[in-house]
């Protein structure tokens, strides 16, 4: 099955090249779903002889009439060293033997090539790879691992963890500035420093090395994913990558991969957006109080005048209220008629209406005056200037 071209989207990560084939990419994982079952989920789907996916939906499976080796994706340490090795410029390039050639072969290296030719056309058949148990545990020969752990949490991967990964993992998504789209399809690193080389694949099948950013955002999940199908690993039928490439057949939405990559996009920028908006009032409201600092002798001049302007004005509204509901009384018991009280209410209404709008504009017109600039608030003034009161208090 051939992988065909996508249409190209916006970028959705920055690239900076730094050699020929390592390149280093930032991205966000803006969405991360519930990966691991709880220990009542896990039994009731393996009682009843099922999987349960991500989106919650449940696949029958077919057991094996022999089960497998026990898979252990338990965490441990790793006492070799080799995946404390990052990057492929840190040795020299081995040159393969025949005997080596035939031996990858023979371990899979022709079925992780199938796997790797065919990526971007199992993403797009994700549907029918989710709805189906056999296709979902494919057997994908690709051995990940990390610094310090080795191995642990990545033997056996399938083709419907890749397939749930991919569409749950933003940071496992990743596209160029030209729009170019890329698979992550191996990880190397190490999960303190964050130092990593990772195996990405595109839509015609080639692959290089990257360094994901931040790398946090992208094995945790692998793992997580992966584990959480040990036991349907070992006990349930699976097809080979080539029954899956065959069943799928050349027809396949490939349009649904570049949504994909859009949604992903999506979820990433609404991420930026959000934390710069957060960064904007945090950097404002530190701006503000360093301007209020400047100005306390003035806000303070201010408050004093506020607050007597405050009580004048409470006063004369309290007082043409009383008046209005003197004269309400008097109209109900028609001791005067509406003209009338019309003509008593319309000059305090006017008089009520401009106690208030001068209120109101001496406290703009004076915030405006001592911060020409900034739109700083009363709220603001009055919040600033009792947590410096406090500190004044403690001080002393």
């Amino acid at each position: 099955m051939d992988a065909k071209k996508l249409c190209s989207s916006e970028n959705s990560c920055d690239e900076i090249k730094i050699s020929s084939n390592v390149s280093y990419v930032s991205v966000k994982s803006t969405y991360r779903p519930k990966f691991s079952l709880s220990g009542e989920e896990k039994e009731k789907v393996l009682l009843e002889g099922k999987i349960k996916l991500l989106d919650g939906s449940e696949l029958k499976c077919y057991p094996l009439p022999q089960t497998m080796p026990e898979v252990d994706n338990t965490m441990r340490l790793d006492t070799t060293g080799t995946y404390l090795i990052i990057g492929r410029n840190n040795a020299k390039k081995h040159v393969k033997t025949e005997k080596e050639k035939n031996a990858e072969i023979m371990a899979g290296a022709a079925e992780k090539q199938l796997f790797l030719d065919n990526a971007f056309s199992l993403l797009a058949n994700y549907k029918r790879i989710l709805s189906d148990s056999r296709m979902f545990l494919c057997p994908v020969p690709i051995q990940s691992g990390l610094a310090y752990t080795g191995t642990s949490g990545f033997h056996c991967p399938t083709l419907g963890v890749y397939i749930e990964w991919w569409m749950n993992c933003g940071a496992s998504m990743v596209a160029n500035k030209k729009g170019a789209k890329w698979l992550v399809y191996h990880i190397a690193g190490s999960p303190l420093s964050g130092s990593n080389s990772c195996g990405v694949v595109n839509e015609q099948g080639e692959t290089t090395s990257w360094q994901i950013v931040p790398f946090k955002d992208l094995w945790p999940s692998f793992i997580e994913i992966n584990s959480r199908y040990d036991y349907a690993k070992n006990n349930y039928e699976a097809y080979s990558l080539k029954q899956v490439l065959d069943l799928l057949g050349t027809d396949c939405d490939y349009n649904a991969v570049h949504i994909l990559f859009l949604e992903n996009r999506n979820k990433d920028l609404t991420f930026q957006v959000s934390s710069l908006r957060n960064q904007v009032l945090d950097m404002t409201a530190k701006l503000h109080k360093a301007l209020m600092e400047l100005k306390t002798c003035e806000l303070r001049n201010f408050i004093e005048a506020y607050n007597k302007l405050k009580d004048e004005t409470d006063k004369h509204v309290s007082d043409i209220r009383e008046e209005r509901i003197r004269l309400r009384k008097l109209l109900r018991s028609n001791a005067i008629g509406n003209v009338e009280y019309q003509k008593n209410w319309s000059p305090l209404r006017r008089a009520k209406e401009s106690a208030i709008y001068k209120f109101q504009n001496f406290v703009y017109s004076s915030l405006l005056s001592i911060f020409p600039d900034e739109r700083i608030t009363l709220d603001e003034v009055k919040e600033f200037l009792e947590e410096n009161d406090k500190d004044e208090k403690n001080i002393n």
